[in-house]
């Protein structure tokens, strides 16, 4: 990322983003960082701090970190703690793991909300969509049929746009 804020040093309408997971599977705790054209003018330091391979102390002097992504991971999971019979918290931890490319534990997740409440037609919508991806049209049409059934057409509909009708 110091590498590319560099590359883009002076640059107009320049932006890089690198965004990664929430943090966990790295030595710290943030989960990416945003550079523009500008960023080096902010801290002409960035040479120093790429040697050592050090971009976080770096990103994190100029408040550029994405902490948020875990910081809404960690909220999620402490309202599971308090209320492991909700299923909105399991549904939400499952919709931020989708958008960090987490599917095996978003499946999980979501496959615990219908548990918890089959009528949640998002988390059918959400598992139709899931299921469409990995070709496994069977499940995805169960669960866009209770999608539908809950009065959520968008599973039925997503199936459709992609020629998905039958098992």
């Amino acid at each position: 990322m110091l590498a590319a804020a560099l590359d883009i040093a002076g640059l107009r309408n320049a932006v890089v983003l690198s965004a990664g997971t929430d943090g966990s599977d790295g030595p710290t705790d943030a989960a990416g960082a945003i550079a523009d054209g500008h960023t080096v003018e902010r801290d002409p330091h960035a040479a120093e701090s790429l040697e050592p391979n050090d971009s976080y102390h770096y990103f994190a002097g100029l408040g550029a970190l994405d902490h948020e992504t875990a910081a809404h991971v960690r909220e999620q999971q402490e309202w599971i703690a308090r209320e492991p019979q909700n299923p909105r918290p399991w549904y939400n931890l499952a919709q931020l793991y989708r958008m960090q490319w987490k599917q095996d534990e978003a499946l999980a997740l979501l496959l615990e909300v219908v548990r918890l409440d089959d009528t949640l037609a998002d988390a059918h919508v959400a598992l139709t969509e899931i299921y469409a991806v990995r070709e496994d049209y069977a499940a995805a049409l169960r669960h866009a049929s209770k999608a539908q059934e809950h009065g959520n057409p968008r599973g039925a509909e997503f199936l459709r746009r992609h020629g998905i009708t039958e098992p």
